[in-house]
């Protein structure tokens, strides 16, 4: 099974994504949408593994110990400047928090022989992926224009195992494990 360590964002996060998304799809880029249903800030990937690894995924994630913080998430972004592929919202305030609970978990994870992901960390929450660009300058004068476009403020207080399942029309999402704080 393909597992993953997330917190889920609020609904209203979600409809202001969509919304900059339909904004965005008009700029002659193919994009692949990230789905609303399934949208989340992704902390560690930890990938395929076996019924055995995953219990010890729980039993990491269960002992964790966190606290409740407030994220702003604010403004567009995008990986790899030469080739943009991921375009992402991007956090104003709750990045050192997200970032520790990046390391916590990853700590817990290789104490119990989870396997996972090792990767500079930068919180964020996809939107959609770049299938192909056709007008390059269009795009990056939209994410200049919404580099302040503000989502809203939420507060984080449960991260989730969630088991990822591939099908044709995209990838179903199963949480394992809530953990609240």
């Amino acid at each position: 099974m393909r597992l993953f360590i997330a917190i889920d964002i609020p609904e209203e996060i979600k409809e202001k994504l969509v919304g900059v998304y339909n904004e965005m799809s008009k700029l002659g880029v193919k994009f692949i949408p990230v789905d609303k249903r399934i949208m989340h800030i992704t902390l560690n990937f930890i990938g395929e593994v076996d019924e055995a690894t995953a219990e010890r995924a729980k039993e990491a994630v269960s002992k964790l110990s966190l606290q409740e913080f407030e994220a702003e998430m604010r403004g567009i972004s995008y990986f790899s400047p030469s080739f943009i592929k991921v375009i992402f919202a991007d956090f104003s305030r709750g990045n050192d928090e997200l970032k520790r609970i990046f390391y916590l978990a990853g700590s817990a994870l290789s104490r119990k022989k989870v396997p996972y992901q090792v990767r500079e960390y930068v919180p964020h929450v996809t939107l959609a992926r770049v299938k192909s660009i056709g007008n390059k300058l269009a795009l990056l004068e939209f994410i200049k224009e919404h580099a302040d476009f503000e989502f809203g403020s939420f507060k984080i207080n449960e991260i989730c195992l969630k088991k990822s399942d591939l099908s044709s029309s995209g990838p179903v999402y199963t949480d394992l494990l809530k953990l609240e704080f």
